[in-house]
């Protein structure tokens, strides 16, 4: 099948992805965070637990999913061929992320 030309320029609604220093824990070890990486994985480190930038690639996988959707694609060709994540400053331990997505 191929690719829905149509699709292109669309635009999805915004996407919410709340989360907790729970989140932010698991995505550490998910990443392989070690145990001297202790500010990653701990609540009560000292200075507050930090985040990867890395995990704002978390809530732009909805948004992503949906508009590979829109487009007919094949989930089983796709290849993820690389993204950007522009941080201007460190995540808060919790918080409401939102995302939109345009193809």
């Amino acid at each position: 099948m191929s690719l829905d030309l149509a699709a292109l320029g669309a635009t999805t609604e915004p996407h919410r992805h709340a989360y907790d220093w729970k989140s932010l824990a698991l995505y550490a070890l998910g990443i392989g965070a070690r145990r001297d990486e202790l500010a990653y994985l701990y609540e009560n480190a000292p200075g507050g637990l930090r985040s990867y930038p890395t995990y704002a690639v978390v809530p732009a996988f909805p948004p992503v999913v949906e508009l590979i959707g829109r487009s007919r694609a094949d989930m089983a060709m796709v290849v993820h061929g690389g993204q950007k994540v522009f941080a201007r400053r460190a995540l808060p331990p919790s918080g409401e992320l939102e995302t939109v997505g345009t193809l």
